[in-house]
């Protein structure tokens, strides 16, 4: 009833997923991606969808075996009848698919900390090499 949802999925293995979401009626299919957040940790993967509009929503999970080639395989389809929604629904800021942290040695340490004055943050990746990631 809020237009808030949240799926997970566990695997025995390691998966590479990605999603589709679509809002379907009979005249129009709109592609609704930027609506789904999704998350690995410890190979298993959620799913957050804010819903910005009431109506029928169909959700396809893809996954594939790490390192595969190829297209993704459509494992699980998900029909979604959201019958409530929060007002002024915005889309999930847009990030990189793909973050490999780097390891961790005694050496580069102190650089790996955030630290914040006033309330700005810029996060460095790396041993002194800033990303151009900032967050005020």
């Amino acid at each position: 009833k809020t237009g808030d949802l949240t799926l997970g999925l566990s695997g025995s293995r390691p998966l590479t997923y990605s999603q589709d979401l679509f809002f379907e009626t009979l005249n129009e299919k709109v592609n609704m991606n930027e609506y789904v957040q999704r998350e690995v940790v410890d190979g298993n993967v959620k799913f957050r969808l804010r819903i910005p509009r009431v109506g029928m929503y169909r959700l396809a999970v893809y996954a594939e075996e790490v390192g595969h080639a190829g297209s993704p395989r459509n494992v699980y389809n998900y029909c979604i009848n959201c019958t409530g929604i929060q007002m002024n629904v915005e889309p999930f800021p847009t990030a990189s698919i793909t973050f490999v942290e780097p390891p961790l040695s005694l050496q580069d340490t102190e650089e790996r900390f955030i630290q914040s004055e006033h309330g700005d943050i810029k996060l460095v990746f790396g041993k002194g090499t800033p990303k151009g990631i900032e967050h005020s």
